[in-house]
């Protein structure tokens, strides 16, 4: 999961501003929220996947879903969160990849 949180800042460090444009350019074009649908729907499921490893790896908390333990991850690694946290709170990419992976491991791991 650090190693997860990492890479996902690297990430987020590129594509959270973009995000951020096609989510409040969705509000008014019809095509661009079907897309921006699509991109929501896809993270999620590229980040369920990280989650089922997890339950494979009899890694997950006792009692905490697949479902549970996929939108913990697809919230706290959202672009959202990137720039909440970075813009309002000033934290490093450094900062915010260790924050993510201290929340992930303490919310999922047994």
């Amino acid at each position: 999961l650090t190693r997860f949180a990492r890479d996902v800042t690297a990430i987020l460090s590129r594509v959270a501003p973009v995000y951020a444009i096609v989510r409040d350019t969705a509000k008014a074009e019809p095509e661009i929220a079907s897309m921006w649908h699509g991109i929501l729907r896809d993270r999620y499921t590229n980040l369920e996947a990280v989650a089922q490893h997890l339950a494979e790896l009899h890694s997950l908390r006792e009692g905490l879903s697949v479902t549970q333990a996929t939108e913990t991850i697809w919230a706290l690694s959202s672009p959202d969160m990137f720039l909440l946290l970075g813009e309002q709170r000033g934290y490093t990419n450094e900062r915010f990849a260790a924050w993510l992976a201290e929340g992930l491991i303490r919310l999922l791991l047994g």
